[in-house]
């Protein structure tokens, strides 16, 4: 078809910033990752649980007094009745500021049913916050490290500005610490699994603690009975214990104070050092 000028112009959904100077904002992990629930189960759902849990024995839908959907709620999540009821409970987070490496965690975690993210495709990027960890915000690659990411952002700018490459096309200069949010549903069962999982501080990055500690913080609002059921702390049932001495392990850092709970060898492990003392800054584990 022909192009023409009387078709209305329409306004753009994304913002561009041709010839703007990037804006740089460097942030370290607790500074950057929130994560902010933005749905959760609502109504009596301890009795719908419970009826549902009880109700596989009935023809019928049977009656229960709420104290007793309350003590059959604890053991649904105890796991001392079938979980399944856990899956109907549905809750939704904005996860704010991850890096692609963030999020690449998330995916591998594959059981969200509903992920959202702020584009990278036709949105001009330059203005995007950056991650700085800790250890290397204070290490003596703290101005390396910014000077490249800000060279970095400034190429891709010079690119953009020139319209002569693609938007698609210029960001594969970007690194990979820049931040993004994303907007995440999941079941109480699985969120469960994503806590217990990435709480671990001996496996898992320390942003990956800071997302299982928000989603944690979060739910118990709305389910405070998970506060004697799921502890933030590892013990000796943690993969990494269960798993140090196999040769099939992630051994990166000596085990922390939490963790220290079977006989190790310091030469199985890449680092002679514990994980705070490689500038990661301490958590609950470590006390």
């Amino acid at each position: 078809m022909p192009k023409s000028k009387k078709i209305p112009k329409i306004k753009l959904p994304m913002n561009l910033y041709w010839n703007e100077k990037p804006k740089n904002k460097f942030m370290t992990e607790q500074q950057a990752i929130k994560v902010e629930m933005t749905d959760y189960p609502k109504g009596n759902f301890r009795m719908r649980c419970a009826k549902a849990s009880m109700s596989t024995w009935n023809y019928k839908p049977i009656k229960i007094k709420q104290n007793k959907a309350n003590e059959i709620f604890k053991e649904i999540l105890t796991y001392k009745m079938l979980p399944n009821t856990m899956e109907s409970l549905i809750f939704s987070f904005r996860f704010n500021n991850l890096t692609h490496i963030d999020i690449s965690h998330i995916l591998r975690h594959r059981l969200f049913f509903s992920i959202t993210a702020v584009c990278s495709g036709d949105r001009d990027l330059r203005h995007d916050w950056i991650l700085i960890p800790n250890s290397i915000k204070n290490s003596k690659f703290k101005n390396r490290y910014i000077k490249l990411s800000e060279e970095c952002k400034q190429l891709y700018s010079d690119i953009v500005d020139s319209k002569e490459v693609s938007l698609m096309d210029a960001r594969f200069i970007l690194n990979r610490n820049h931040l993004y949010d994303y907007n995440i549903s999941m079941n109480l069962k699985d969120a469960i699994s994503f806590i217990n999982q990435r709480k671990c501080t001996q496996i898992q990055p320390y942003t990956d603690n800071l997302m299982a500690k928000g989603v944690y913080d979060n739910i118990i609002k709305i389910i405070p009975e998970l506060k004697n059921i799921i502890s933030l702390k590892c013990n000796s049932s943690c993969h990494y214990v269960r798993t140090a001495n196999t040769g099939k392990a992630t051994n990166l850092y000596l085990p922390d104070k939490a963790h220290d709970c079977f006989d190790w060898n310091p030469d199985n492990f890449i680092y002679k050092k514990r994980r705070y003392e490689l500038g990661i800054p301490k958590t609950i584990q470590d006390e």
